[in-house]
């Protein structure tokens, strides 16, 4: 009995043996073969898209959606979106068409604001220079959520046609205004629109539009306010009726540079 009891463990250890040596193949084989399976389908490539001064692009994204992305713009986009998600990053300015899809929100990632949607038409202005982030919606409906440091939202707000919110970056104030929003996307059709705006705001429109350097007083930056629609005005036209606005400012012209100052 001993040496039937001796073969029949030799003969289970054996077995085991076997086994691991044939199994353990196989259950690494099917890890890489679905880890490596994960790693194509979940891995994005960032693409990028920019303009300088006084230029304006448009081009289609991997969904169908359209950017119309303004001057001295940046966005960065995925080459094909993944399963769950639409998701771009902004700086400066663009309008979206959005291609609708319900099972695949769209999320413009703008300085530390989020702005999700489904399918619709907004415009987003995110210029770093600028102290506030506007969101203007044309059509459909968008969610505008305020996120802190930790990433976790601390304001929403929800837009219906014709409404824009407005971001105050440093008092991280979000305010709902009442407006018609093809004015503020008008420069895609080649008009901007200055609407009561201050010295030092509309010489830095007029720089991205026209690919100058303006250098203004710093007295001058909050002392007076203008409305201005340009359309196919020149630069020297434009400045002409500044002056004629304002007598008493002095406008000098060195190379591609601007100086703006007033009589004393």
């Amino acid at each position: 009995m001993p040496k039937k009891v001796k073969k029949i463990v030799f003969w289970q250890k054996s077995f085991y043996k076997y086994a691991a040596l044939f199994i353990l193949p196989m259950l690494l084989g099917t890890l890489y073969y679905f880890t490596s399976i994960y790693d194509k389908t979940d891995k994005i490539v960032w693409l990028e898209k920019q303009t300088q001064r006084g230029e304006r692009l448009e081009f289609f994204l991997s969904d169908g959606s359209k950017v119309s992305l303004n001057s001295e713009s940046k966005l960065i986009y995925p080459q094909e979106f993944s399963s769950n998600l639409r998701q771009v990053k902004l700086e400066g300015e663009a309008f979206f068409e959005v291609k609708k899809n319900t099972k695949k929100a769209f999320i413009v990632h703008a300085n530390n604001l989020d702005i999700k949607v489904l399918g619709t038409k907004f415009n987003v202005k995110s210029y770093s220079t600028e102290k506030y982030i506007e969101t203007t919606l044309l059509s459909g409906k968008v969610s505008v959520a305020l996120k802190d440091t930790e990433n976790k939202i601390v304001r929403k707000a929800i837009l219906l046609p014709n409404q824009q919110a407005n971001y105050a970056k440093e008092s991280m104030e979000v305010k709902l205004h009442q407006v018609d929003a093809e004015h503020f996307a008008s420069w895609r059709e080649g008009k901007l629109i200055i609407d009561e705006k201050p010295f030092a705001e509309v010489c830095r429109e007029l720089e991205r539009w026209f690919n100058v350097n303006i250098q203004l007083d710093k007295e001058l930056h909050q002392k007076y306010f203008y409305t201005i629609t340009i359309t196919n005005e020149p630069l020297e036209e434009i400045l002409l009726y500044l002056k004629r606005t304002t007598p008493s400012l002095i406008i000098t012209y060195n190379n591609n540079e601007i100086l703006i100052n007033e009589k004393k």
